[in-house]
Parts: C-alpha cells; structure tokens; sequence
C-alpha cells in the first residue's frame, strides 16, 4: 500500500522513467526542475532485485523493465539512461546531478584510476591493469586492491569501498568483494594473474586452475522455502542453487506443487520479484522464504516498449527510414511498442510496431516497420507459454500500415508473471530460423521480443494495428 505521503514521489518517478525511455529531454527537465522537491531523492533510488516495495525509499518502485530499459541491479537514473544510450536524457541528468550532488574526492583517493580498473577487468586487459598500477604510488595501489563492494557507493567518504558502480561495468559480485574476487568471479583470466602479481601472489598454472574452480563453487545451496500467500501454508520446500533466476525455481516448484490452470507469482514479504533476479540476490544466507499466489485469470492486452539501437537493424534504418534524414541535433525515434493480446478462447495475438519519424513534412511520415503475429497460449512454468503460428509483416505509408507479405512460423515465447498483471519475457525461441532472439534482425517477420521485457496489462488504450487497415487488405 502506498502512503499519501509518498504517493507523489512514485508519480514523479514513473514520468522520470518515462521521459528518460523516450530519450525526451524536455520531458525530463519537467520531472526533475531543480525546484522540484523530489530531485535529489530521484537521482538517488537504485534498481534492486525487488520493487513495489513503498516501505523501501532508496529503490525504485516500478519496474525498470517496463519502461523497455536494459539495467543491473544497483543503477541510478543517469546509469540507466547511460547504459540504454539515452544521449538526450543524460545530458539533463547529469547537469542536476552536479548541481544537486558536488562531487568532493578526499586527497589522493585516485578515483579515475579506480574507474579505470574496474573497466580493465570487465575487458580481461592483464596488461591494462599493470599499467594503471604503475601510475600511480605504490600506497594508493594497495589502497585500491583493498577496496570492497559494499551495498552503497558514489561515498567519497567512505575509503574502503569503491566509488565507482561495480554492475555499470557489468561486472557480477557480491558484497565484499575486492578486485582479485571481481576477476575470479567474472572468470577474467588474464586479469587474475596481474591481480595476483601486484598483490604478491606466485602465479601457477595450478593456481590459474583454481580460480575457474573456485568461480564455480560461487554458486552454493540454498534451500527455498515457498509458502501460500493467503494461507501461510508451506507448499514446497526446494533445494536450489544460488545462481538460480525466480523463472528458473518456478519451474522446480511447478514439479512439486503444480498451478493448475494458472500462473504462480512469487513474493518476498510484500516485494514483487522480477523473474531473472538471482536467489544470491535475495539473501546472503543459505535460506530464503517466499510467499505465493496463483492468479488464473490473465486474459487481456499487455504492452511493453523496446529501444532500438538506431543502427542497421533499426525498424528505421540508419538515416530514420527509407529515402529519409536524421532530425536536428541527431534525435533517435521513439521507442518500438510491443502488444499482446491473450483472449480468453487460447488464442495470441502479438503486434510490434516500429513507428517512423516525422520529418516535418506536410504529409504524415512514412517508413518504419510493423509485425502481427497470432497463434495460441496455455499455462506452463514458469507461467504462460505462447506459440506463435503465422502473420504479416510490412511498414507504414503516411502512417497507414501496408502489408508485405504473409509468412508461416514457429516462434515461441515464455512469461513468468512477476507481480499481478504485469509479465517477465524469460524466454524466445525462433524454430523456423534457428537463432536466438538477439540475433532476429527487427526486419525478420518474427516478433522481436527480448529477453527481460516486461509486459504490462492496460485497459484497451493500446489497438491493434488491424482495427484501423481496410478490412479486404488484411483478412
């Protein structure tokens, strides 16, 4: 339940993240004016493994994935709009955050160093880290080496955690770790033996041996304990691994204690857990208890957003569409939209629509890329399967979508419900073209769906491209 009090804040935020999806960056300067009394606390919340959580003021509420945004856990605003390539955005972003947040670096805390260390290990560049090691002194060099991930940064402060995001160089960790056990972990070879050097270590081939090992036994047991929401009965008790996603342990308890005709969603406390988010996320313990609910009516409309990349795959092509030009100031087109539809009968309908850019011209714009698809849905674990059979693919004239061609199918497509009307994307499989789903190019009359998206029910405000063609061109 959210408090009055907070109410406002959770507004401000979902336009933030809205303005930041859409790279729009009047839309920004709106949700986060320096006047503006949430700003700083704005700039501040982090993606954590679970959201809807109102008691937690430092996360974000909603969904990051939503608002078709890519993240890692612990990101901030300007991260999120950094990793997504939101150039607009983050301009705005980071001039509020200078001006809300100065930067104070105690002396001779080499921050850049310490960016640059962990942007070395991310890339596996042994070399790379003996030459940073070596400009700067010896002290500071143990300094860094000492450094620990700890559950907050951006602390100047605080001088025996890093400054720098360890997940925006996406980098797996876990707290406490120090460089040598980022590289370990990350399985950075390269990076653990001029780790090992600079710290003293006797490199072996029997030690670089080790560290793979050790890189495995990462992943320890952790016994899940389910039980019903409403009832608090224990459903299911399951020895999983660390490493295991939510989907992936939805799977293992619909073994044991299968939702028949319905989707199972899990909670922690009163948190919505996203379906990818790992068991080491939720507790640094060897237990973990969840609470579940089945929910079987899920019939309706979802939609969800992508980013494109704005390169030769975009639905708009490298110059915003066929024949056309980039905007002013090289603005990138809007997100793509997804929609699906599961009807009542089993019946999918799935639509992607890539809208093209208005150039300014006096007719409506043409271009873009359009994909419907149809075929069936039923319940499996993780939640909800769709089968995608056959459809149409084509673009838009003066925005009236035209038709290319038809095309028979196998595509499916796997949802695991992480909160009430809301799906996680866990998998897509591409039969007919034997790729996977980052492969598909988002010309390919197959529905690009990726892995992560989060799909959200709405209430008939999103149609279906087909209620407005000519009835005798689209039968």
């Amino acid at each position: 339940m959210i408090l009055p009090s907070r109410a406002s804040r959770v507004r401000a935020e979902a336009a933030l993240l809205e303005a930041v999806a859409e790279d729009d960056p009047t839309k920004v300067s709106s949700a986060l004016g320096l006047t503006h009394k949430y700003a700083g606390e704005l700039l501040a919340l982090k993606v954590k493994a679970t959201y809807n959580n109102a008691s937690d003021g430092s996360a974000f509420f909603h969904s990051i994935a939503s608002y078709g945004l890519q993240f890692q856990l612990g990101e901030n605003i300007t991260e999120l709009a950094k990793r997504n390539g939101m150039t607009e955005a983050l301009k705005i972003l980071e001039t509020v955050e200078k001006r809300l947040v100065p930067l104070t670096v105690p002396l001779g805390r080499p921050l850049e160093t310490e960016a640059l260390l962990l942007k070395a290990i991310s890339a596996d560049d042994g070399a790379e880290i003996t030459k940073l090691a070596s400009s700067v002194n010896a002290r500071q060099v143990s300094r860094i080496l000492s450094l620990k991930v700890k559950d907050s940064y951006n602390d100047a402060n605080d001088s025996t955690a890093f400054y720098h995001s360890v997940a925006s160089h996406s980098l797996k960790f876990q707290l406490g770790d120090t460089l040598l056990d980022l590289a370990v972990r990350n399985e950075k070879p390269s990076a653990v033996e001029s780790l090992k050097k600079l710290l003293g270590y006797e490199v072996s081939s029997e030690m670089q041996q080790s560290t793979k090992e050790s890189s495995k036994e990462s992943s320890k047991v952790i016994k899940a304990f389910v039980r019903n929401a409403m009832s608090g009965e224990e459903l299911c008790q399951i020895s999983a691994e660390s490493s295991w996603t939510i989907a992936r342990l939805a799977e293992e308890v619909a073994r044991v204690a299968p939702a028949a005709g319905g989707c199972r969603i899990f909670l922690l406390g009163e948190s919505a857990v996203m379906a990818g988010t790992t068991l080491a996320d939720l507790t640094e313990g060897d237990t973990l208890e969840l609470s579940s609910l089945v929910r079987e009516n899920v019939s309706g409309v979802y939609f969800t957003t992508i980013a494109g990349d704005g390169g030769l795959d975009d639905p708009l092509g490298p110059l915003g569409g066929p024949g056309g030009r980039l905007l002013p100031g090289g603005r990138r087109p809007k997100p793509a939209e997804l929609r699906l539809e599961l009807c009542e009968d089993g019946t999918a309908l799935v639509e992607y629509s890539a809208k093209p850019i208005d150039r300014g011209h006096c007719a409506p714009p043409s271009g873009g890329h359009f994909v419907s698809a149809s075929g069936t849905w039923t319940f499996a674990a993780p939640g909800v399967k769709v089968d995608l059979t056959k459809g149409f693919h084509g673009h838009f004239i003066r925005m009236i979508p035209t038709r290319a061609s038809k095309w028979e199918q196998e595509q499916s497509i796997s949802l695991a419900m992480a909160k009430e009307d809301q799906f996680d994307v866990v998998d897509v499989v591409c039969r007919s073209s034997r790729s996977s789903p980052e492969t598909v190019s988002l010309r390919s009359p197959h529905v690009l769906c990726p892995k992560g998206a989060a799909f959200v029910k709405t209430e008939g405000r999103r149609r279906l491209l087909k209620n407005f063609r000519m009835d005798e061109e689209f039968d």
